[in-house]
């Protein structure tokens, strides 16, 4: 920990009256790239945050909200944003 209070002191430029830090973005690109990386999920790095999250959109009824956008656009809009045609639309 006492290492990461070094790296930041180093790559802060200024600090405001509320906190909020400038920091040298080029000299933390530069030292990142000395550094050993690995590849973690969002959810393993932001532990904390997600242990009490629900996922709105998935409790949603994808299909009454589609349906509501059929009511609130324009017939032409709605068609070219779900055009039946195009295979894509749902995917990630």
């Amino acid at each position: 920990n006492n290492n990461n209070n070094n790296k930041r002191e180093k790559v802060v430029k200024a600090t405001n009256n509320d906190g909020l830090v400038t920091i040298d973005g080029d000299l933390m690109a530069k030292l990142s790239e000395t550094e050993e990386w690995e590849i973690r999920s969002i959810q393993d790095v932001f532990e904390s945050e997600t242990k009490n999250f629900k996922d709105p959109v998935a409790e949603r009824d994808v299909a009454a909200s589609i349906f509501g956008l059929q009511r609130v656009l324009k017939t032409e809009d709605f068609q070219r944003i779900f055009d039946k045609r195009n295979r894509f639309i749902g995917e990630q």
